[in-house]
């Protein structure tokens, strides 16, 4: 078993120990890699200058608990993980995005394609970074207090959320981004979790113009 905070605890030794970088100008990630930008900047609060979370979390919502358990679900009760695991990645192809923007991308011919292509993982390493996900909350030694957490976190930050992620539920990272009076990019298009991919010409000017 392992935590998004023992991820972030072993990139920060690899930095540290193995490399000899006692300091960071920028911490970023997306997705699960926005999720460890969060406990980066809790967890060694004055390692790093900035960070960009990008359609990440501090936290898990109900919304996201039950989609990443209903996949835990599918892979212990069908014993053919082959099979568990296509239907896994028709659960999360449904989350990635949108209807719209499956509709507007996706002919009914490429949709096998898209199921396989999300979902690429043995069901051993899914299982895993799933129970990872589902531990995850910077909050907790905050007594799951935004405002507490905000006031530990010294970094400056870009949070990039999308409005309509079906994925990983923008709520807690605006709600922290509020309480620190970070900047926000908020992405509104169908694109749901995969909008960073699908809109980076509004996403790297924004990085840019933070990071210079």
């Amino acid at each position: 078993a392992f935590t998004i905070a023992d991820m972030v605890r072993a990139q920060h030794l690899f930095l540290t120990k193995t490399l000899g970088i006692p300091h960071l100008r920028a911490v970023t990630g997306i997705s699960m890699g926005g999720m460890q930008t969060f406990q980066w900047v809790t967890l060694f609060p004055d390692f790093m200058d900035r960070a960009i979370p990008i359609v990440g979390t501090p936290r898990q919502t109900s919304y996201d608990t039950l989609l990443w358990e209903t996949e835990r679900r599918v892979i212990e009760t069908i014993p053919d993980k082959a099979r568990a695991m296509k239907i896994v990645g028709g659960i999360h192809a449904l989350a990635w995005t949108t209807p719209n923007g499956v509709n507007s991308t996706v002919p009914p011919e490429a949709l096998e394609g898209l199921k396989n292509g999300v979902m690429t993982l043995d069901t051993v390493n899914f299982t895993h970074q799933l129970d990872a996900m589902l531990g995850h909350d910077i909050t907790r030694p905050y007594d799951g207090s935004m405002k507490k957490t905000a006031a530990a976190i010294r970094a400056k930050m870009l949070v990039i959320i999308a409005s309509q992620d079906h994925m990983v539920n923008p709520v807690p990272a605006r709600e922290l981004a509020r309480e620190m009076g970070a900047e926000v990019l908020e992405l509104t298009s169908d694109f749901g979790h995969a909008a960073p991919n699908m809109e980076m010409e509004k996403v790297g000017p924004a990085i840019a113009r933070f990071l210079k």
